[in-house]
């Protein structure tokens, strides 16, 4: 018959581990330290509940210290004198997979990944390097009067005895893009391609005529409805033409509109082209053709851009602390 299971009524033999000890104790310092203001000490009072807590957990921490070390480290397994060391937490249990310190957000800006799976193999866009730094404003000002202890957010105000004041609680990002073959350094706000002219039946000795073309675009942040190609289009900053494989004796020169259109005209010293003009047109459209023009892809590159900046601050603000906040993001 297997002896039975009891609780023994006797006080452990560690006082650390002795409830009753350990409240008594906690109650004669109150007495020492706070006698003459404090004189309820029955179960009721709020102060005593706190008081049994702290002598609970202090028990609980005696009875975990009285194991051996290889206890507290490891089980036993039964029957075995080997000892089950999977007890260990790994560190990717046991630490915490939030981040903490600024290069702890700047690795989840650079894990952030934008996937393009329209082309024949897959495309991935993201993020080089990332930097944060505290905002020196924010989206209001606060204006202070010193002297007569008032606060406004009114910048209409008489500037004599106020000051203006940000709250300091912000940050602003730097991102660098990664490098594609398709789109080039998605930092830069340009695109290059070579146009080609393989038909041109006014002058069969043209054909083969190739311009290198450059054009820098308006910056990914700016205020621009990139779906409007013709408001993109008058957004251009430059165009930079190079002539290649022009035939001997014939030259151009261009120019570039106050639409951003090129407008080409032969050379004074070169002998005269036919129908500039269906040169011209075949030009723009490699350029700025809503189909198949280098705008179309800058436009994309656009968008694969504006897709990492809302993956960044979707990533920042799941997991920014309390009382922080993202302001600027700039590339």
């Amino acid at each position: 018959m297997n002896e039975s299971q009891t609780i023994s009524k006797q006080p452990p033999a560690l006082k650390s581990m002795q409830y009753e000890t350990l409240r008594e104790l906690g109650i004669r310092h109150i007495q020492e330290l706070a006698g003459k203001l404090w004189t309820d000490y029955n179960t009721h009072d709020p102060g005593i509940t706190i008081l049994e807590v702290l002598s609970y957990v202090l028990t609980d921490i005696g009875y975990r210290i009285n194991y051996d070390i290889k206890d507290i480290l490891a089980q036993k397994l039964a029957g075995s004198d080997d000892y089950d060391i999977k007890n260990f937490y790994t560190a990717r249990e046991i630490l915490p997979v939030c981040p903490v310190t600024f290069n702890d957000f700047r690795e989840i800006m650079i894990d952030v990944e934008i996937i393009d799976e329209r082309g024949a193999e897959p495309q991935f866009y993201g993020v080089k390097n990332a930097w944060i730094n505290s905002s020196p404003d924010a989206e209001l000002a606060i204006y202070v009067d010193k002297k007569n202890s008032e606060l406004s957010l009114s910048d209409n105000l008489d500037v004599q005895g106020w000051e203006r004041f940000y709250v300091k609680t912000l940050y602003d990002i730097l991102l660098e893009f990664d490098k594609n073959t398709i789109y080039g350094d998605l930092n830069e706000n340009t695109i290059e391609g070579d146009f080609i002219l393989y038909e041109f039946p006014a002058l069969t000795i043209l054909q083969g005529l190739k311009i290198a073309v450059e054009i820098t675009f308006p910056t990914w942040d700016d205020a621009l409805d990139w779906a409007n190609y013709d408001r993109v289009r008058h957004g251009v900053r430059d165009v930079s033409l190079k002539l290649l494989n022009v035939a001997d004796n014939y030259g151009l020169t261009y120019a570039v509109a106050d639409d951003k259109k090129i407008i080409l005209s032969a050379d004074v010293n070169s002998k005269p082209i036919p129908v500039l003009d269906n040169l011209m047109t075949q030009l723009n459209d490699f350029l700025y053709d809503p189909v198949e023009g280098l705008i179309v892809k800058y436009v994309e590159k656009i968008n694969i851009i504006h897709q990492i900046v809302e993956e960044v601050k979707v990533s920042l603000h799941q997991n920014r602390n309390l009382c922080d906040d993202f302001f600027r993001v700039n590339a």
